[in-house]
């Protein structure tokens, strides 16, 4: 949690930071509620017995896609500017 917030932060304009990274706060709370939500209408649309035995795949699997977007948009980030300007700070310092 606090890698994305500090990838949030830092990678926004400086007069926004704050509010970049609330997003990754308020991140969670709202994937909670959509998954809560999505076992409800499933465990709704189904009898307890069919969701015993394979409805509960459904939010399942569905979470694996959530997982492959997730990594997928996180190779995507670029390391940010503060980060790579200390990186190229530290490699000077050790050459000399």
């Amino acid at each position: 949690m606090g890698g994305a917030v500090l990838l949030s932060m830092e990678h926004g304009d400086a007069d926004k930071r704050g509010r970049n990274a609330s997003f990754a706060q308020v991140g969670p709370s709202c994937g909670t509620l959509i998954g809560t939500g999505f076992i409800t209408l499933v465990t709704v649309m189904m009898s307890g017995d069919q969701f015993q035995a394979w409805g509960w795949r459904i939010p399942f699997l569905l979470s694996l896609l959530l997982v492959l977007f997730g990594l997928w948009l996180r190779r995507g980030v670029e390391e940010t500017p503060t980060f790579v300007a200390m990186q190229a700070a530290e490699k000077r310092r050790i050459r000399h």
